[in-house]
């Protein structure tokens, strides 16, 4: 399995266990659908590839995955109450 895979997939576990929706988009698709989607959705966070981040502007704050070791804690934040 590929890095980037396994990247992805940890950040969609995570999404899940804060209880976060996610809308993955195919990494192969347009950055123009991309950025129609994303102006429907009107996203916290954008996270992916640094490179098909790019393709996607800067509108939204984004996490590319290459930057989590330097832009994510290292430390577990904890369990999220309900709301």
């Amino acid at each position: 399995m590929g890095r980037k895979l396994r990247q992805w997939i940890a950040a969609f576990y995570g999404c899940m266990l804060r209880g976060v929706l996610v809308v993955p988009l195919d990494a192969y698709g347009s950055a123009e659908f991309a950025q129609r989607v994303t102006a429907d959705v009107a996203p916290r966070l954008l996270v992916g590839d640094a490179d098909l981040l790019a393709r996607l502007g800067s509108a939204w704050p984004t996490l590319a995955f290459e930057k989590w070791e330097s832009e994510l804690p290292m430390r577990e934040a904890g369990a999220v109450e309900s709301l």
